[in-house]
């Protein structure tokens, strides 16, 4: 009994030094990029250069008025199959790239160009997930799907927006599991929108206790 008394009060004093010493440590000094208002220059000209992640367009499906949606930054043309027109990695703000890592998302610019929106755009950068193998990771990840039925096609619908789980860490609307055609099928009456979201340390660090951290809000 003595010696586990003796060993238990050994152990508090060993925590109790540690504790001191821990306290007593400098944190490293984090130097971030130049805040906002230095770089508003520059930043607009990342927006303004900012393009969407579809290629432009050319032949037939710039004709086809059915499958071209106009929006500020630019017509996107789908592509019709069983039933659905859908829409895929349409941009929804400027991609969050270069000095616009960790700043709060800014709006899409203005485009009058027209591209495709056929193929999905990049998976969010996090853990790995079911979208692997299904499009090409990267930053500039901010983009939307849409699934219109064509026996409702022409009509003004309620939108139903589906964001994706994983923790904020993983996953991505690329994923077979998010998928929306079947209940597009099912409910030809419902626009549905999916979208992409930055993840992990490029979505969700807090910088806000660090010198200069005020500057990067979480995305």
């Amino acid at each position: 009994m003595k010696k586990k008394l003796i060993a238990l009060i050994s152990i508090g004093f060993i925590v109790l030094n540690l504790v001191c010493c821990s306290s007593q440590l400098s944190v490293p000094e984090i130097t971030f990029p130049a805040t906002e208002t230095e770089t508003d220059s520059e930043e607009s000209r990342t927006q303004k250069e900012a393009t969407p992640t579809t290629s432009a367009l050319s032949g037939d499906n710039q004709d086809n008025q059915s499958l071209a949606v106009k929006c500020n930054n630019g017509t996107f043309v789908g592509k019709e199959t069983d039933g659905l027109i859908i829409w895929k990695g349409i941009p929804y703000a400027t991609q969050p790239v270069g000095n616009l890592r960790w700043k709060k998302a800014l709006p899409a610019a203005d485009d009058d160009g027209v591209y495709d929106a056929t193929k999905p755009g990049h998976i969010p950068i996090g853990l790995k997930n079911d979208s692997e193998g299904t499009a090409e990771f990267g930053e500039d990840c901010l983009v939307l799907n849409i699934y219109n039925n064509t026996d409702c096609a022409d009509i003004k619908k309620p939108v139903m927006v589906w964001i994706h789980g994983g923790g904020f860490c993983a996953e991505s609307q690329a994923a077979p599991l998010y998928d929306l055609s079947n209940i597009a099928k099912q409910c030809p009456d419902i626009l549905f929108v999916s979208i992409d979201y930055r993840l992990g340390f490029l979505g969700f660090m807090n910088f806000e206790r660090v010198p200069g951290g005020e500057n990067f809000k979480e995305a």
